[in-house]
């Protein structure tokens, strides 16, 4: 997991203190790295308890002394922790529910203490979203506790809603140091879906045993058959919904990048994008184009159309091909044949029971249900005592988010956030992009947009300060 996406300039406070800073983080996380690696070999059993264990202590480490390194390393335990899960497996046991997946979420109980201790004192209109959130969710946690939900699921299932929560908390009280956050986001963003899009292409044309294996035990049907050639591409991920909902918004994070890095992980970003065959994520990253295009300026958009031909003309060939063109080209024509189609099918079966959900005024409490709708979740979990707060918070930040980003002075930093988050919001109806992987993209995207404005508008005070006591 020792990425690239951090250079050690950007945490060097002195040339000389900073490198010795930058060593010992990148030191630690080497260890880690090779005590990953070992372990998987020597003694892969005891992994699935010394991972989440070592990734805890490396977290606490790293938020007191490296934010930057902290921020990446995040980013790199969902992405890599899924496919550690698998070499486990594959080395010992299928285990499920499996202790290595939780190791990203723990994030919240690090941020939670600075949670508390800050949100008093911000701004009543900076505290309101995340608190309302927040609150929704500790009324779920209460209600699961009131109606004996099982430990473990009552606590994976409240981190899962509660650490995008804290990890956007985390982002925006940051804003004053967001251009190294931003430029830290976007470097992760772009070697980690380089990464995991060479071992899709690399996992769609020769699947490895240990992802088969995984495949097989798991009886997750929605992956394709255990078959080279013949699966749904997700990569390092636990299945393709998450991985194609990290690729679709960082697909579009990582747009206003330039050079060789951004163009190499964007042709193979998205190839694999069209080759996890989740249409759901397609229709995701259309919205956020869209969004993208009609608030930005002129000069942007022709730089949109510039990048889109220049990415169709290097895509077309290689989806073309035999090799990926007849999956890529089969599941496009399912958008004709909607009528027959069993997924459709299956989520119009489940909203024939909105009814019940709709009914369901207290909610059940939060138990790691991790329904296909966000919708269902928030409402079977939450209830409309948790669940209004809830929204409420979250969409007072989104609005706040599209009058700030849509301004014709707003950053494209700004306006690319929004874009990331509306590939989110669109499919909430039919994924689960408010807990887990998808909070994080969701709440982390809004956060970086309010940031980088608070940011903005910060800089502007002090230039106008400036020229009044110049003059």
């Amino acid at each position: 997991m020792n990425s690239p996406a951090l250079s050690k300039n950007h945490m060097a406070g002195s040339p000389g203190k900073g490198e010795r800073k930058v060593n010992m983080g990148w030191l630690a996380i080497d260890a880690f790295i090779l005590m990953t690696i070992v372990g998987t070999f020597a003694a892969a059993k005891f992994m699935n308890y010394l991972y989440p264990a070592s990734s805890l202590i490396l977290l606490l480490f790293l938020y007191y002394r490296y934010p930057f390194l902290f921020h990446s390393f995040i980013w790199w335990l969902i992405f890599l922790s899924p496919l550690v899960r698998r070499l486990v497996d594959y080395k010992s046991s299928y285990t499920n529910p499996s202790p290595i997946l939780i190791a990203p979420s723990l994030l919240g109980l690090i941020i939670l203490p600075t949670f508390l201790k800050q949100i008093p004192s911000l701004k009543i209109h900076d505290a309101i979203p995340y608190g309302m959130a927040a609150f929704g969710v500790c009324y779920g946690f209460a209600i699961g506790c009131a109606y004996n939900i099982p430990v473990q699921k009552l606590l994976l299932g409240t981190l899962g809603w509660l650490s995008p929560i804290l990890y956007g908390f985390y982002i925006f009280i940051n804003w004053r140091r967001y251009p190294e956050y931003q430029k830290n986001l976007e470097r992760t963003m772009q070697w980690g879906i380089l990464i995991m899009s060479i071992y899709g292409i690399f996992q769609y044309l020769n699947l490895p045993e240990w992802d088969r294996s995984w495949l097989t035990n798991s009886e997750i049907n929605v992956a394709g058959d255990a078959v080279t050639g013949e699966i749904r591409v997700w990569s390092t991920m636990n299945s393709g919904e998450p991985f194609s909902a990290v690729l679709a918004a960082g697909l579009i994070m990582t747009l206003g990048g330039k050079g060789f890095l951004p163009l190499s992980s964007s042709v193979a970003g998205y190839i694999t994008f069209l080759l996890a065959l989740i249409r759901s994520a397609w229709l995701g990253w259309i919205g956020g184009i869209f969004c993208l295009f009609i608030i930005s300026k002129p000069k942007f958009q022709r730089r949109l159309i510039f990048l889109a031909f220049t990415l169709t003309s290097l895509i077309t060939p290689l989806v073309a091909s035999g090799m990926f063109g007849d999956s890529i080209s089969t599941r496009l024509l399912t958008f004709s044949d909607l009528e027959n189609d069993n997924s459709l099918n299956d989520r119009q079966g489940a909203y024939s029971e909105l009814d019940a959900a709709l009914t369901n005024f207290l909610g059940g409490g939060i138990q790691d249900l991790r329904m296909d709708s966000s919708i269902f979740s928030l409402l079977g979990e939450l209830g409309w005592v948790g669940g209004i707060p809830y929204v409420l918070g979250l969409g007072g930040l989104v609005y706040a988010c599209w009058l700030s980003a849509s301004k014709p002075n707003a950053s494209n930093e700004s306006k690319l956030m929004l874009a990331a988050a509306v590939t989110c919001l669109v499919r909430i109806p039919v994924n689960g992009t408010l807990t887990g992987i998808g909070g994080m993209l969701l709440w982390g995207s809004i956060s970086f947009s309010m940031a980088n404005s608070k940011y903005i508008q910060h800089q502007r005070m002090c230039a106008n300060d400036n020229l009044s006591e110049n003059k």
